[in-house]
């Protein structure tokens, strides 16, 4: 039952992770766009032009970031289902019920007349050791 109960939280992790990596890749994450402005000396202008250029950079290697953790997440939550879901399904199986033999099947225990030499207790033909008293049995 908790080999179950796991597995079943394993499948909702990977669930969970997937559904994150799918969100970050289409809504990502991103920095405030600064825009254009122009001052009235051109050195500010220039320093302006210069950090948004450094800004738009920054912002493509947040982007590339954000498209490998989104696929990562979404990969690796998708593992994670499919560990788990394998695992699940080999718990389910080892749940199972053995069918039922047929009459055809079942053979009954045929009991000789042969008896313990310490006991006296029957012996079948198939005994080793006497089922009461331990004392090996000699076959003939």
């Amino acid at each position: 039952m908790a080999k179950k109960c796991i597995s079943i939280a394993g499948i909702v992790l990977g669930a969970v992770m997937s559904f994150a990596g799918f969100l970050l890749l289409i809504n990502g994450y991103s920095l405030h766009d600064p825009g254009y402005a122009a001052f009235g000396a051109d050195f500010y202008t220039d320093i302006y032009e210069a950090t948004r250029a450094s800004v738009q950079v920054l912002q493509d290697v947040i982007e590339a970031i954000n498209h490998v953790a989104g696929l990562m997440l979404l990969l690796g939550g998708l593992v994670v289902i499919l560990i788990f879901v394998w695992r699940l399904a080999d718990v389910l199986k080892s749940g199972q019920r053995v069918p039922a033999l047929s009459g055809a099947e079942v053979k009954p225990l045929t009991i000789s007349e042969t008896k313990c030499a310490k006991c006296g207790a029957a012996l079948s033909e198939h005994d080793e050791f006497c089922p009461m008293c331990g004392e090996k049995h000699l076959s003939k």
